[in-house]
């Protein structure tokens, strides 16, 4: 058997996920999220940072649930940090595409 080389051992940075709603699909996706390396070679380690949604009572039960520590009220805070590195959005069907657009934009 040989030795492994020093690209093997090495962790992969933390990818700080952002979720920008959290009611009908925000478990699927925090889920997945969570999950996702034990099925896929994602080359990154999925970290769920931050939260985003109207009502911050409920925004921070779910938070909670999800050991999400960061929950915001504003998406312009989350779309516009630079730590934070993806944005899944989940959004009412009634809202504007707002927080998608200015995302990928940045």
């Amino acid at each position: 058997m040989t030795s492994s080389t020093a690209d093997s051992s090495r962790v992969p940075a933390p990818l700080r996920v952002a979720l920008i709603g959290y009611s009908f699909m925000g478990p699927i996706h925090a889920h997945a999220w969570t999950t996702a390396p034990r099925f896929f070679d994602l080359g990154t380690s999925p970290v769920l940072a931050a939260l985003c949604g109207r009502n911050p009572e409920a925004a921070g039960r779910f938070a909670e649930a999800f050991g999400i520590t960061r929950v915001e009220t504003d998406w312009r805070r989350l779309v516009e940090d630079p730590k934070i590195g993806h944005r899944p959005l989940r959004r009412p069907g009634s809202k504007p595409a707002v927080p998608a657009a200015a995302s990928g934009a940045r």
